[in-house]
């Protein structure tokens, strides 16, 4: 029983206040086991903002959608953008690719 009331008095004043104990008793609780705990709502900050930067890009990418479409409506802008990027032809055309090459540099003799 000694070693409980030394144990006791080391305690300092302030932590044997019952509303003191209370009140540390429900900072942990709201801290660490609540439902919306700390952990929980810095996960879900970190999702909100890969969110918005998910919602910005698709934002981009609608807008270059739109514009592509603005391009379609005239039948030779649809024209020269299949030709462009899929190699479209008209049956009596032939398409011939050619690609740049760099230079190697070879050493003199």
């Amino acid at each position: 029983m000694q070693p409980l009331i030394q144990l006791y008095d080391q305690i300092p004043v302030a932590f044997k206040n019952k509303y003191v104990l209370t009140a540390f008793f429900f900072v942990i609780w709201i801290l660490f086991f609540d439902t919306s705990k700390v952990t929980s709502q810095i996960q879900m900050r970190r999702n909100l903002a890969e969110m918005k930067q998910k919602q910005d890009f698709y934002r981009k990418e609608i807008k270059k959608v739109h514009e592509d479409l603005e391009l379609f409506q005239n039948p030779d802008e649809l024209e020269k953008f299949a030709r462009e990027n899929y190699f479209l032809k008209k049956d009596e055309e032939e398409i011939i690719i050619l690609e740049e090459f760099k230079k190697s540099k070879r050493p003199q003799k």
